[in-house]
């Protein structure tokens, strides 16, 4: 049976009626016994019949007092039920002021399970449903987009260091850095040296400071500095176009990178912005959405790789490279990749895909090798070329 506000109020009633109720014979049940203690004080009521007042006024009393245990007993049934159904209200009402969507989860999945007890309590969760829905989107979406945010601030963080370390594992960068590292630790001794000079010269006898007054010979150590000098300007010199060509290979490979971010992001926040449920854009992996973009997969494609397997896994089956390589490791090398290898790469992955999604829909077998000639898929004990295609001409053809 469906509840409404009508029943609500009907409680509220009850509630207000058996309360009085009670309290009345509550108050009729203590004059009456007050009128038994003075029946006991008087001797002349308590004699001369078989049945006396006192017997009477007694009997009363036990009938008012179960009438009012009664009425007391039906007013705290009425009364938990509004207490439920007002409690339930009040933390659903908090709910939809929350910021925390875990925590109007909670207050959601408690009222639901005090429905059964109190089914007042399934109506004020049944009214405020649809603005709990409401409610829920909007901090799924929001948490969604600061989650996608944190996530692009720190791939772009980590595609810095990535570059940082390729630029210092360079040969050039390495014995550039060798030089400068020598030449600074050759230059710290000598200052070392002379201050430690200068330290125990202070403690000579005079005659011993006018033997040693000409101090520490650095004409070699002066000779080895200046010769790194004379190699780190020389290397500088030789190989400027190399540096200049490593640090333009870098910049472009930075923004190439960034702009795949960027991609990425935008791919994510349409697949985030999209009418689908809270539950499946709560872990949209940001490593994914670039093959998203890449493959040119369309947002209704983003349950089938649950069903037909992970993007990766077709990528390590097209490329026996990416066979020991975890997602991560996979999707960072991708992302610096040259766009001419990318869409060559994507075009495979994406056939190879295409023919999983065929398999899982199918409960066909594919062949053991990606690029088995002739063939793609046997079903049912036939062997089939499939093609994937938007063209209707094509199909047609």
């Amino acid at each position: 049976m469906k509840l409404t506000h009508d029943d609500v109020k009907q409680c509220l009633l009850a509630r207000r009626k058996y309360m009085d109720i009670a309290i009345v014979l509550s108050v009729l049940t203590i004059l009456t016994r007050m009128g038994l203690h003075q029946l006991q004080g008087n001797t002349n009521a308590l004699v001369g019949t078989p049945f006396t007042y006192y017997d009477l006024t007694l009997a009363l009393v036990f009938l008012l007092l179960g009438a009012s245990l009664l009425a007391w007993s039906l007013f705290a049934r009425q009364h938990s039920r509004w207490t439920a159904y007002k409690k339930a209200s009040d933390e659903l009402d908090a709910a939809l002021r929350s910021n925390n969507l875990q925590q109007v989860q909670l207050k959601i999945a408690e009222a639901q399970s005090k429905t059964a007890e109190h089914p007042l309590v399934a109506l004020a969760l049944e009214s405020r449903r649809c603005a709990l829905n409401e409610h829920m989107d909007r901090l799924a979406l929001r948490q969604a987009n600061e989650r996608l945010n944190d996530q692009l601030t720190s791939a772009k963080r980590e595609c810095d260091q990535r570059l940082a370390d390729f630029k210092n594992r360079h040969p050039l960068i390495v014995a550039e850095k060798r030089i400068r590292e020598v030449h600074g630790q050759l230059e710290l001794r000598q200052k070392q040296i002379a201050q430690q000079w200068q330290q125990t010269y202070n403690n000579f006898s005079w005659f011993n400071k006018m033997k040693y007054s000409a101090g520490p010979d650095f004409k070699e150590m002066n000779q080895t500095i200046l010769n790194l000098r004379y190699l780190h300007a020389a290397l500088l010199k030789k190989h400027e176009a190399d540096f200049g060509r490593l640090e333009t290979h870098l910049k472009d490979l930075r923004e190439r990178a960034f702009q795949r971010l960027a991609t990425s992001e935008s791919q994510l926040s349409e697949i985030i912005g999209s009418p689908v449920s809270r539950e499946r854009t709560a872990n949209v992996p940001f490593t994914a959405a670039l093959w998203f973009s890449a493959l040119s997969l369309p947002l209704s494609a983003w349950s089938d790789i649950n069903t037909a397997g992970n993007i990766y896994d077709t990528l390590r089956n097209v490329n026996g490279n990416y066979a020991g390589m975890s997602d991560t490791e996979i999707w960072w090398q991708t992302l610096f990749m040259p766009t001419e290898q990318l869409v060559g790469l994507a075009s495979l992955t994406k056939g190879a895909y295409f023919e999983q999604l065929v398999a899982a829909d199918t409960g066909g077998t594919l062949f053991e090798h990606f690029n088995n000639p002739g063939t793609d898929i046997v079903i049912d004990g036939v062997a089939y070329q499939i093609k994937a295609t938007d063209s209707i001409a094509y199909v047609g053809s």
